[in-house]
């Protein structure tokens, strides 16, 4: 490709070409091997020229069929920090509906700004407490952001009358507020952006003191909230996974 001629043009008039080309009116569905444009595989310096704009531009669609978020959990991590900031649109169905946008950070901004010229009030909070009580099926999405140093916050609307802010389905890929600096530090943070509480991740911290080494010291942590129990298996102050049951009310066991 060294001798293409597209190469030979001003980077200017490329770069026209690729918006050109990649600005579409229909999202991407996003699949093994076939997200990425045509052009971002014909030689190296097409694409990294090229892919930042390509994921800045278009527009995916991440389909779980009502299942968790770990394929595109597994994707974010596999383009990277950088281009997870670039990303212009990933929406996430389940099998029947939308359920949630994501924007990196030059979209989140516009979006902002074009509220804000409406009169509108956004602000960006953190996912936390809405992903523990409703938003569960992302949980895979957050701590794959967070291992990137990223997190996720949701697009808020603030209202006149000063009442609690009115929560959506779009949110915002942006860098971490702090880096954690020891694996017990890295460890609250993961679990603070998962929406666990002071009082969970003290005692998550008091469980991991008492308890003796398991097999290849790996141990399993229990944590109650409400009528549901969090399993978190950890190897050291490393999370390896986490899964939550339900307490079912007594008069669920009412025939």
């Amino acid at each position: 490709m060294d001798h293409s001629p597209l190469l030979r043009l001003s980077p200017e008039l490329r770069n026209a070409i690729y918006e050109h080309l990649f600005d579409d009116a229909y999202a991407i569905t996003l699949q093994d091997g076939k997200t990425q444009q045509a052009l971002t595989k014909t030689c190296r310096q097409l694409r990294e020229e090229s892919l930042g704009m390509y994921y800045s531009l278009v527009r995916l669609n991440a389909h779980l069929d009502d299942g968790p978020a770990t394929p595109l959990a597994r994707w974010m991590e596999t383009i990277g920090r950088e281009n997870c900031l670039l990303l212009n649109e990933v929406n996430i169905w389940d099998l029947h509906m939308l359920n949630a946008t994501l924007h990196g950070e030059e979209t989140t901004q516009r979006f902002l700004n074009s509220r804000q010229r409406k009169g509108e009030v956004l602000v960006l909070r953190p996912a936390g407490p809405w992903l523990v009580d409703r938003g569960w099926y992302l949980k895979d999405l957050v701590m794959s952001l967070q291992t990137l140093g990223l997190s996720l916050r949701m697009f808020c609307e603030i209202s006149e009358d000063g009442a609690l802010p009115k929560l959506s389905s779009y949110f915002a890929i942006v860098p971490l507020d702090r880096v954690a600096t020891t694996p017990q530090a890295h460890l609250m943070q993961q679990l603070e952006e998962l929406g666990f509480d002071n009082e969970m991740r003290d005692d998550v911290m008091q469980q991991i003191r008492r308890s003796v080494d398991g097999i290849g010291n790996y141990q399993e942590v229990r944590l109650g909230k409400g009528r549901r129990d969090f399993f978190l298996v950890l190897k050291g102050a490393e999370l390896v996974t986490i899964r939550q049951t339900f307490i079912p009310r007594e008069e669920d066991w009412l025939f």
